[in-house]
């Protein structure tokens, strides 16, 4: 189904159309290209990709273009949440109190995952709920929950992360 297609108007996201064409222009130059940059999938989806991409010569004689795609879309997730981990365990360090490290925690964790409904939230046993002391809601504004009947109460109680899909909820 690729036959006679160009590569770029396949893989080649609208945003990242001029791109494509420098890269392009630069492999017929003979300039060998090595980049990080994103591409699409059959589907549409966006993946992150390593390119390398050059002409093929045959006794100096133009004979194709070579562009390879290695996709590192895990190892640059991989690599960001190891980048987040370091930073937040770096600020912890460096914070004499603890209520200065929460804008760092949710600036890094952002990174990540949308931290629009976002608490960072300290569990009390004695009276079994958590106190808030950031807070972060589009709708709401607490200051305590009670950890019963809460999937932050649960992960306490199982002392076990979780990481849940919606239809998982």
């Amino acid at each position: 189904e690729a036959m006679g297609c160009f590569i770029d108007d396949l893989v080649v996201p609208e945003d990242f159309k001029e791109e494509a064409i420098t890269l392009d222009r630069l492999a017929a130059d003979n300039h060998r290209q090595l980049r990080n940059t994103i591409r699409k999938t059959k589907s549409g989806r966006r993946v992150q990709v390593s390119l390398i991409a050059t002409t093929v010569l045959d006794e100096k004689k133009f004979v194709a273009y070579i562009g390879i795609y290695r996709d590192i879309t895990a190892e640059t997730k991989s690599q960001l949440f190891q980048e987040v981990l370091f930073n937040i365990s770096t600020a912890a360090l460096k914070q004499s109190e603890v209520k200065d490290i929460y804008p760092i925690i949710v600036s890094e964790v952002s990174k990540i995952w949308d931290t629009n409904n976002f608490f960072i939230g300290l569990y009390d046993k004695a009276s079994e709920s958590f106190s808030l002391p950031y807070f972060s809601d589009e709708n709401d504004s607490f200051k305590v929950i009670p950890a019963r009947k809460t999937l932050s109460g649960w992960v306490v109680r199982k002392n076990k992360s979780v990481i849940l899909r919606k239809e998982e909820l």
